[in-house]
């Protein structure tokens, strides 16, 4: 500063200054130098900023990604009870009728029911007793394989027993059994009646539930084998072989077969909305024939003791 000082001194001489006009434009040439110097730093700083920023980004890209939270207004579900009910791997089928759960057993002829309100168990119900003859290889002891809810009723099926049990809910008891076809596995409701499929003869006995008799019987082409639960949807019934993996179309106005849909990948149905009604019909093949089974005489129903509230 000094010798910048000399250098305007000597150019201002033959000039007239007036009195602090050096120390002002001295001072101005100080202070841009700040501006510049002041400038300089802080690029520095912004470019510092944007190499650790990049590193962070890349850092946190090779972390596992962390679960997102809920977005505003959605739900998540949780679990608000835990009620033990038997053994693990025991539980066969579920059912909702009369405000109440229903859990059926694999290894024992029974029914648990339970109070959704307190999340307690009220009522154990029997189902039957003994193996049918000839009994399945995979018997776990004569319980129900599956449950379904219709008609005011509880329906268990038993493939050991060959039969379909209905349960009243309001009495706690059994009040019909009813035989069905040889190894029965699963069942629905639905179109005025309950659907049952017969894994051991390849059928579906439809029971109508104002007289509890099997009023006919559809034979499913096809190896005889497992099977999924029939569903119902469409104005349809629907059933699957799972070992040549084709889906049957049930007309319950005529219980026939009304469409063969070949294909689909096994094992599991579920009913569609209208997606197979809208299948042209070259892609189905010719119905087979309903074998009509006479209806048997009414069974009395079996008494069985109230429920039991352990």
């Amino acid at each position: 500063m000094a010798e910048l000082k000399d250098a305007l001194e000597r150019e201002s001489e033959g000039f007239e200054l007036t009195p602090g006009a050096l120390d002002r434009l001295l001072a101005r040439r100080s202070a841009r130098l700040r501006r510049k110097r002041v400038g300089a730093a802080l690029l520095a700083l912004l470019v510092a900023g944007a190499g650790a920023w990049g590193a962070v980004r890349a850092t946190s890209s090779l972390r596992p990604e962390q679960p997102r939270p809920a977005t505003p207004g959605s739900k998540i579900a949780k679990v608000t009870a835990t009620i033990v009910v038997g053994p693990g791997g025991d539980q066969a089928g579920l059912a909702f009728e009369d405000g109440s759960l229903w859990v059926g057993h694999v290894s024992k002829p029974e029914v648990t029911r339970v109070d959704v309100r307190t999340n307690r168990i009220v009522g154990r119900i029997r189902v039957g007793e003994g193996p049918k003859i000839p009994p399945n290889p995979d018997s776990h002891g004569g319980g129900p394989r599956a449950l379904a809810s219709g008609f005011g009723s509880v329906w268990a099926v038993s493939d050991d027993l060959g039969a379909v049990f209905r349960i009243d809910p309001v009495g706690g008891r059994v009040v019909a059994r009813i035989e069905v076809g040889f190894h029965p596995n699963s069942l629905v409701a639905g179109f005025g009646a309950v659907w049952v499929r017969n894994t051991g003869d390849g059928s579906i006995s439809r029971i109508d539930p104002s007289t509890n008799r099997v009023v006919a019987t559809i034979r499913i082409p096809g190896e005889v084998g497992r099977a999924p639960a029939p569903a119902i949807g469409a104005g349809s019934v629907w059933a699957a072989d799972d070992t040549t993996g084709v889906v049957y179309r049930i007309d319950p106005a005529t219980n026939e077969i009304s469409a063969r849909i070949p294909g689909v990948p096994a094992p599991g149905v579920s009913a569609p909305g209208a997606s197979p009604a809208a299948r042209p019909s070259s892609a189905l093949s010719p119905a087979p024939k309903v074998s009509p089974r006479p209806s048997p005489p009414a069974a009395a129903p079996s008494p069985s003791p109230p429920a039991q509230v352990p």
